[in-house]
Order: structure tokens, then sequence, then C-alpha cells
């Protein structure tokens, strides 16, 4: 039990030292996760919230979301009913915030996707149109 701890503070340094927020706050999210399976929830939501603290600095939604929402299950667990449904609450706003981000991502994928179609094909129109002017012009000579 204590190798996997170990393991999780050896990577949470290692990603300290190359400066890596979001391996930092991954590191903090699994050591947490690990805590909670534990049972050692207090150690668990230390770890969450600075996890949160970081994520939210830097504008890491995911590992916010994520970090939310382990949050809501460590208060469950606690049987802290009005926490966890606090936690439950900004977790959906921003998992729907989340998949409005991914939905409005891909529509503009689509959009630019056929931009570049609409190019090609209009490229390809011209590049023909001038290559049956060059041989009306050869046929005429």
């Amino acid at each position: 039990i204590h190798i996997a701890s170990e393991n999780f503070l050896m990577a949470h340094d290692f990603f300290e030292k190359l400066n890596s927020i979001n391996g930092v706050v991954l590191a903090k999210i699994s050591l947490a996760k690990y805590n909670y399976k534990v049972d050692s929830l207090v150690l668990a939501k230390y770890q969450l919230k600075s996890a949160l603290k970081i994520a939210e600095k830097n504008n890491l939604i995911n590992q916010q979301y994520e970090a939310q929402k382990l949050l809501a299950e460590v208060y469950l667990k606690q049987e802290n009913y009005y926490r966890a449904s606090e936690w439950l609450k900004k977790t959906n706003r921003m998992g729907d915030s989340l998949s409005m981000a991914r939905l409005d991502k891909e529509v503009t994928q689509i959009q630019m996707q056929h931009e570049f179609d609409k190019r090609i094909q209009q490229n390809e129109f011209e590049e023909s149109k001038r290559q049956q002017q060059n041989e009306l012009k050869l046929q005429w000579q």
C-alpha cells in the first residue's frame, strides 16, 4: 500500500522538477484517488483541494472537473451530503460547460473542413476550366 503512495509522490516530485503544472495536478489527483480508496479521506480532500486550486489558476478544465467530481465522492463517503451536493452541482455545471465546449469545437472543425473542401473544389474547378481553355486554344491554332 505504501509503495503506491510513494510512487505517486515520486511522480509529483518528478513533474514539479520538470515544471509540468498539468503533471503535478494529475499526480495530486492520482494520489487523492489512492487515499480515497484506502479511506484516508482527510488527506484525499487536502490533495484534491490543492490540485483544484492549481488547476483553476492554470485553467486546466478537465482536471478541475475530475478533482471536483472526486471531492463530491469523498464527501458522500463521509456522509456529508450537503457538501457532496455542492460539489456535484459544480461538477455538473462544469460538465455542461465541457460538453458545450466540445460541441463548439466539433462544429468549428466541421465548418472549417467544409470551407476547406469548398476551396479544394473551387480550385479543382478553376484548374479544370483553365485546362479546357488551353486545350481549346491549342485546337484553334
